[in-house]
């Protein structure tokens, strides 16, 4: 598996174990993912996704207005 050297990763290695994404028994609900929630809280990690949804098109700057959409919103 090819690993990135970007930085803002390496959080990825410390997330503890035992987190789960569903509670045993019971349907998906974002609310009581474990992981997701783990995720949320890592300012790199989601400062990475946040630049590669820029860097791949999916969202924009409008300097005009000082706010950010997606690139297939254009109002």
């Amino acid at each position: 598996m090819a690993k990135s050297t970007d930085k803002r990763l390496k959080a990825a290695y410390t997330m503890p174990q035992g987190l789960r994404k569903r509670q045993p028994g019971k349907e998906y609900n974002i609310e009581q993912d474990e992981v997701f929630r783990w995720i949320k809280d890592q300012p790199g990690l989601i400062e990475f996704l946040f630049g590669k949804l820029y860097d791949w098109g999916y969202i924009r700057y409008d300097p005009n207005t000082g706010t950010w959409g997606g690139a297939g919103n254009d109002d």
